[in-house]
């Protein structure tokens, strides 16, 4: 048996039970970074016998990432508004807690960037929202939190995280 961590979504293994008792419907399992032996395994922990078996280069042209150390944080505002003033492309930004998502995009909004904050803190109906106007590009800029980030990203094919 492989290392994939059966302790991180302890749930997934029930889905071999509970998938018979509901039809069998369409099952997809997605996995970003899986080595053949855990793909092997993820696919008998699902009884999945005659699965197709996608997989995927990580290079993905579309995608850039920007870093950029500033200690002083009127000059990190000052470089995050540059980058996206000039970019014109959507934008993931990931902050490490909530208030640093929230006081940052207040930073962007008050210098004329469309942003939203997604985070836990915020009702499920707001992240809902803020995730269908950006998954849809009505929304250039989200501020997240790291975790909230990369499910709003999962929705989209082509964010830019800077």
């Amino acid at each position: 048996m492989s290392e994939w961590g059966h302790d991180f979504r302890p749930a997934y293994l029930g889905l071999r039970r509970v998938w018979p008792e509901i039809g069998r419907p369409q099952l997809l399992a997605l996995t970003a970074t899986a080595t053949p032996e855990v793909r092997r395994d993820i696919l008998d922990a699902l009884d999945l016998r005659a699965a197709r078996v996608l997989v995927r280069g990580f290079d993905r042209p579309n995608l850039r990432l920007s870093v950029q150390r500033e200690e002083k944080l009127t000059e990190k505002g000052r470089v995050l508004v540059s980058l996206l003033d000039r970019s014109g492309e959507s934008a993931v930004i990931y902050a490490s807690t909530r208030k640093v998502v929230e006081a940052a995009t207040e930073l962007l909004r008050s210098a004329g960037v469309d942003a939203a904050a997604y985070h836990a803190g915020l009702a499920k109906e707001r992240r809902a929202r803020v995730q269908d106007e950006w998954t849809s590009g009505r929304l250039p800029t989200v501020v997240a939190t790291n975790a909230f980030g990369k499910a709003l990203i999962r929705a989209r094919q082509s964010p830019l995280p800077l």
